[in-house]
């Protein structure tokens, strides 16, 4: 296994509500499927371009689109990215409090 260097990592935002902040400081960001409580989204048949994970963007301006409160995250190039019809990145699994630095 090739190490990872620093030059392989990138900085991702996740944009969220201000009520959400303190459960994200405890708990993490955790993979979920948006949109799950709306009325187009149907459990059995998830929209294919709106993958379950955590969704983040590179860009600081656009995670503002989604709350004022604005978490950053350094995740290697490799990590395990979901293809979304939607603007941003999404990862497949949740991220962990301990790697989470809330920036606004």
């Amino acid at each position: 296994m090739v190490p990872l260097n620093p030059q392989q990592f990138r900085t991702y935002y996740h944009g969220t509500n201000s009520a959400n902040a303190e459960s994200i400081i405890r708990e993490g960001l955790k993979a979920s499927t948006p949109g799950a409580g709306e009325y187009w989204y149907d459990e059995d048949r998830p929209d294919p371009g709106h993958p379950h994970g955590v969704y983040l963007t590179d860009s600081i301006e656009r995670a503002r689109n989604y709350g004022d409160a604005i978490f950053s995250v350094e995740l290697p190039d490799s990590a395990d990215w979901k293809w979304t019809e939607s603007e941003g990145y999404v990862l497949g699994h949740d991220i962990s409090p301990l790697i989470l630095r809330r920036v606004e």
